[in-house]
């Protein structure tokens, strides 16, 4: 819910609830910041 609580930045989808796999959707103008966001995120990411 990290990313959702960021309105307007990005949508998130699962692609493999077993895995906990998601995708998050965003746009060229909200990428820097989502980037960012996901940084500081305390789970090694795959972006």
């Amino acid at each position: 819910r990290i990313i959702e609580g960021y309105d307007g930045l990005g949508i998130v989808s699962t692609i493999d609830p077993g895995q906990g796999l998601v995708v998050v959707w965003v746009t060229p103008d909200t990428q820097d910041e989502v980037t960012h966001i996901l940084h500081f995120f305390p789970r090694a990411l795959n972006y």
